[in-house]
């Protein structure tokens, strides 16, 4: 049956032609941000100029792929004029600079759902549009340690899905081939940064949302361990370890420097982020499929092939790799989702009240929706749970959950890291994710777990869709899997980008 649901979403996409984003035409735009804040720091680039070329691009790029929701460019400007005056007035050194305001100057997207005051906070929400009128914590951090945020990107209505559809900005498109997904919830921000319109962002994740946009768009995106990041003022907020937020990068080697600014000094320190070690201490264990009998959720032979190249690297190179088939990964989806379901506060957040379920269906077939499809399905199926569900089953997941949880962290220590799909494939064509909704299990079932994990890009398939991998540690061990992810990208490569369309003078 879902495979017939696949036939009218890919047939109507596919007779379309994909649209190409023009292509960067200014080495600052290939440059991570520690790159970029360095030379910022020692007056050898100018904040002005860089966070202008940003929003430049932002502007071209977001023509084709409706990523952004609302922008703050002008203030962005002047901040930015403050930031070269600062370096220059301030007094202090090169080095004092770095320990302050680690982004002193550096452009930073963020998704809709984080609060950025005077900015969208509707989450995608046409029946519910909002401003911010303070920055969540998160923000005041980022703000702190010099970044400037100059957009906020699109995401799901209220989160709800795996991929970037609202009925208030519309559906984002990936940078790719603009036919399929850039994912969701965080898909404004992987299919910005991806396309060069943004240099680092904060996305968040739950079941998911901060992983999947990622590898489908080519980029980094990392799961950090819960209860590490503010979460406070998060549409939706959810107090639960599942919900963490999520540093999205081009280059690996980013990722603990934006992770820095979102973190508290003190847990800083308890994670050891900045810790020293060799990456060839990383014992690297690694699982192509979750051994489950679900027909739609087997991994493509594309993702398993390009997963053998990486652990034969890996191999090669002197790492202790080891091949393990945990067999209760094969229950991952009903625990994911039951997970989801379970959470205390979730239905309240991710759904509307006072609204009649009944009204809107009627709304939604006679093609007159003010509210998207995975909104109406979520309640249903929260609806359904409370009735058909009993407390012994929730009871009995909690306890498989808990023996899953103990076999993994066993496994993996302190130095250990497991190789796990992201997806089963690549991106998929738009609206195929509603016949595919037990595939983000591969990602939620790490929330579930309170683990930490991060999506690493491994090339592209012959189509030249990104392949992305998870890289996943116990919790607070959040450095293991980005000093893989790091050795991956200088030894096997990372971030590659999009095919771009006939190249033009500026």
């Amino acid at each position: 049956m879902n495979r017939i649901l696949h036939i009218p979403m890919w047939l109507y996409f596919q007779l379309q032609s994909p649209k190409r984003c023009p292509p960067v035409y200014d080495d600052v735009y290939l440059q991570p941000a520690i790159v970029i804040a360095d030379r910022i720091r020692n007056q050898k680039l100018k904040s002005v100029y860089v966070v202008s070329m940003y929003i430049d691009r932002a502007k071209e790029v977001n023509k084709v792929l409706n990523a952004i929701v609302t922008e703050r460019f002008k203030v962005a400007m002047n901040e930015a004029q403050h930031a070269d005056d600062f370096v220059r007035n301030s007094g202090l050194n090169t080095k004092e600079l770095e320990e302050r305001y680690p982004l002193l100057g550096v452009p930073v997207s963020v998704k809709e759902c984080i609060a950025v005051q005077g900015m969208s906070w509707g989450v995608g929400s046409k029946i519910r549009p909002r401003i911010a009128t303070q920055d969540a914590k998160a923000v005041e951090m980022l703000k702190a340690s010099g970044a400037i945020i100059y957009l906020v990107t699109n995401t799901p209505e209220l989160c709800m899905n795996w991929e970037c559809m609202n009925y208030a900005t519309g559906r984002t498109l990936n940078p790719y081939d603009t036919r399929r997904s850039a994912g969701g919830s965080s898909g404004g921000e992987a299919a910005l940064i991806a396309a060069c319109g943004s240099l680092i962002g904060i996305g968040s994740d739950m079941i998911g949302s901060g992983r999947g946009p990622p590898s489908f768009c080519g980029v980094y995106g990392h799961r950090t361990s819960s209860n590490l990041t503010p979460i406070e003022l998060h549409s939706p907020y959810i107090q639960h370890h599942a919900l963490s937020l999520s540093p999205i990068t081009r280059y690996a080697v980013d990722l603990p420097l934006v992770l820095k600014c979102i973190v508290p000094p003190e847990k800083i320190e308890e994670i050891k982020l900045f810790e020293e070690f060799d990456a060839k201490t990383i014992r690297v264990f690694y699982m192509f499929g979750s051994g489950s009998n679900y027909p739609t959720t087997k991994v493509s032979s594309e993702i398993v092939a390009a997963m053998k190249k990486v652990v034969a690297h890996l191999e090669d190179d002197g790492f202790f790799t080891e091949n393990v088939q945990l067999k209760s990964f094969a229950d991952q989806f009903d625990i994911a989702y039951i997970n989801l379901l379970s959470m205390e506060g979730a239905y309240e957040e991710m759904s509307y009240k006072n609204i009649s379920l009944f009204v809107e269906w009627i709304r939604t077939m006679f093609c007159s929706p003010r509210i998207v499809l995975s909104i109406l399905l979520f309640e249903m199926l929260y609806f359904f749970s409370k009735i058909l569900g009993s407390e012994e089953v929730f009871e009995r997941h909690k306890i498989l959950l808990k023996e899953m949880k103990k076999e993994v962290e066993e496994m993996l220590g302190d130095d250990g890291v497991l190789l796990y799909p992201t997806f089963p494939s690549v991106a998929p064509v738009h609206g195929q994710i509603y016949a595919k909704t037990m595939d983000p299990c591969y990602m939620g079932i790490f929330n579930a777990l309170d683990l930490t994990s991060c999506v690493v890009p491994i090339g592209k398939n012959s189509n030249g869709l990104p392949i992305g991998i998870q890289v996943v540690a116990k919790q607070l061990n959040d450095r293991v899997p980005m000093k893989l992810a790091r050795y991956l990208e200088t030894t096997y490569g990372g971030w590659t980008p999009p095919e771009y369309s006939t190249p033009h003078k500026k």
